[in-house]
């Protein structure tokens, strides 16, 4: 009798124990496909018949060979018809699509109208299906708004690269911008031994989650202060002064003392990111960051950091070109007696003071020496802590190669009041990171 209570009771509890398991397991199923856009991510080398990521899907008209980059974007190996986008695109334009989207288009944009009349429709290639896409090819879709009249008028975007043969299993994507889509880079690749490990701070976030602020593609091909138009709200903020401080926060976060696991996917969506702005230089974009206000800077250290974690010798040297703007190397400038003479508010006692000018690089008649200047304190210096913090921590202020954004960077901190935003657009984590690990200067 109670041998067969027992049975009775083993039976149920292990019944039980096996619907708990197969719960968990059709969870974990589940959120694969939610993680990889509703299609459970595939092997390498399998065969698909459609892609998703990000809410947008590719339909194939057949089965194609695809797989996953490292942070997750898919590659198919091509030539490949394409017979549906979804969602569709519109007359207008909203949910567009382009190929290889560069920098040398300008303002003339698949992606539309992203109110700002620069919509051209012959650009946007989900208008041509069935769409044969040839190797060599970044298909980059987008999700627009509801509201019409929204800036930026894109939520999201997603790419689908299409390569001739398939790349290795832990390959970084190649840039979107450029019909180059050779994977030349792996995870494998990594230094995470170049990694510092310094203790957090208070305010310090949580790295699981910062990585998700890097990880849907950063659109930023198009030239000028325009560009922010086209930079998906659900990826990256618009304005140039928001973006910076989050590229900085989160190459701060890679400084502590996480494991390297714990770093992972951060580490991978930020040099990916990295790549994705090398990838808009070598493409024409050398001046789609000159000095304007708050809007054009924040790329050049994920560029650099990138280079120099891959040990790509042209990433890790683009400090080294002067024949590209980055926004906040052309706004930082030591004081000669030329500024002198220009009669902006500069003395001879100014000579060798390291200063701000808006416009410095490219039209000097702008500087203004008054530190109430017009995008001084709202809208610059007071993003830039994050890099020039981490440059300084990883020992790279030489590959950066413009100590003026290191000096005054130094001064307009020093100056400023301690928890006001106008120091730091981004508190309290980088501004305790920099309290505690640049208090001597």
């Amino acid at each position: 009798m109670a041998a067969a209570r027992f049975g009775r009771l083993w039976s149920v509890w292990s019944g039980s124990f096996i619907l708990v398991v197969l719960s968990l397991l059709l969870s974990a199923v589940a959120a694969d496909a939610e993680t990889s856009g509703g299609t459970p991510k595939p092997e390498d080398g399998d065969h698909v018949m459609q892609a998703s990521r990000h809410g947008v899907t590719w339909v194939f008209d057949g089965e194609y060979r695809a797989g996953r980059y490292a942070n997750g974007d898919w590659w198919v190996v091509g030539p490949v018809t394409i017979t549906e986008i979804d969602p569709a695109t519109t007359v207008e334009g909203w949910h567009g699509s382009m190929i290889n989207p560069s920098p040398r288009d300008g303002g003339r944009l698949g992606y539309g109208p992203v109110h700002a009349n620069t919509y051209v429709a012959d650009k946007n290639v989900a208008k041509q299906l069935p769409l044969r896409v040839r190797p060599g090819s970044s298909l980059v879709s987008t999700i627009g708004k509801e509201d019409t009249t929204a800036v930026p008028g894109i939520e999201t975007a997603a790419v689908l690269t299409v390569v001739d043969s398939a790349p290795a299993p832990d390959a970084f994507r190649p840039p979107y911008s450029g019909d180059d889509k050779t994977s030349y880079f792996t995870e494998t690749d990594l230094r995470y031994e170049l990694l510092p490990r310094l203790d957090p701070v208070e305010g310090t976030p949580d790295i699981a989650q910062m990585a998700t602020n890097f990880e849907r593609v950063w659109l930023d091909h198009r030239p000028g202060w325009s560009g922010r138009k086209i930079h998906p709200s659900s990826a990256m903020p618009d304005y140039g002064r928001d973006l910076a401080s989050r590229l900085g926060e989160g190459s701060l976060m890679l400084m502590l003392d996480f494991p390297d696991q714990a770093k992972r996917d951060l580490l991978v969506n930020y040099v990916q990111i990295g790549i994705d702005f090398h990838g808009i230089v070598e493409d024409g974009g050398e001046n789609n960051w000159h000095p304007d206000g708050g809007h054009a800077q924040g790329r050049k250290w994920p560029i650099l950091f990138a280079g120099v974690m891959l040990d790509d010798e042209t990433m890790a040297a683009i400090g080294q070109r002067d024949d590209v703007h980055f926004g906040e190397d052309a706004q930082t400038f030591y004081v000669t007696q030329t500024d002198v003479d220009r009669g902006v508010g500069y003395t001879t006692s100014d000579i060798g003071l390291a200063e701000w000018g808006i416009r410095h690089a490219t039209d000097p008649s702008h500087d203004d020496a008054n530190w109430g200047a017009s995008y001084r304190r709202c809208c610059t210096a007071n993003s830039w802590g994050g890099h020039v913090l981490s440059a300084r921590i990883m020992g790279l202020q030489d590959a950066w190669n413009h100590d003026a954004l290191f000096d005054y960077t130094d001064r307009y901190l020093a100056k400023e009041p301690r928890g006001e935003w106008q120091r730091f657009w981004d508190r309290p984590f980088t501004e305790n990171m920099w309290d505690t690990h640049r208090p001597h200067h």
